[in-house]
């Protein structure tokens, strides 16, 4: 992956199923089709040295049909191509159309990926991320504070937004300090988020 001097993001990736079998994402060859959706975000580093959050590249303009207020919230890429390198090998170069804006060319970025296969009535799901430096030295943070085991050990397989999403190392790129619910005004930061939700019953209100 990289973000040339444009701000212009780019990343090549390998489509394959649980035998590691290259898929056709269009289904001409293999069967099914597979939708894939992408994110990029870079990530804080606090004052103190710590890991911060993520801050993604990639928002969408939202307006509440409630409060009539209108957000930016992290969302996927829009605009992007997805080109094919080499037939038949499952492997794609995506190219984002929402530009990186200001980037700190020494600090982690991160890109998410989620794909679905549908093949006729049936649907399977994959996510996966991948961190790097845009000034091409070794990745030397990363936000890990809570692993997908201790999520599944209650959840047996953490998913969401239809399933596709299902690992936490995607989920904050999104669920981020920046991003708020326009119907409500609550912030969607996933530290407040899952906190609210697995102490609703101890909370003051």
């Amino acid at each position: 992956a990289g973000i040339d001097s444009t701000g212009t993001a780019t990343v090549s990736l390998r489509i394959t199923d649980g035998d590691d079998l290259p898929l056709d994402k269009d289904g001409l060859y293999t069967r099914g089709t597979v939708t894939l959706s992408f994110v990029l975000a870079w990530l804080a580093v606090e004052s103190d040295g710590r890991v911060g959050q993520y801050t993604a590249y990639t928002t969408r303009s939202v307006t509440s049909p409630i409060s009539h207020l209108t957000v930016d919230q992290a969302s996927t890429d829009r605009g992007g191509m997805l080109v094919e390198i080499g037939a038949g090998a499952g492997t794609y170069r995506y190219t984002f159309g929402i530009p990186a804006q200001n980037v700190d060319r020494t600090k982690t970025h991160t890109i998410g990926v989620y794909g679905t296969r549908t093949i006729e009535t049936q649907r399977a799901f994959a996510d996966a991320t991948f961190d790097f430096v845009p000034d091409g030295s070794a990745v030397a943070l990363r936000r890990r504070v809570v692993t997908n085991n201790a999520c599944n050990g209650c959840h047996a397989q953490l998913s969401a937004h239809g399933g596709a999403r299902q690992k936490v190392e995607l989920c904050i790129l999104c669920h981020t300090p920046q991003t708020v619910d326009p119907d409500t005004g609550n912030t969607v930061d996933f530290n407040v988020m899952v906190h609210k939700i697995h102490r609703g019953e101890q909370l003051p209100s």
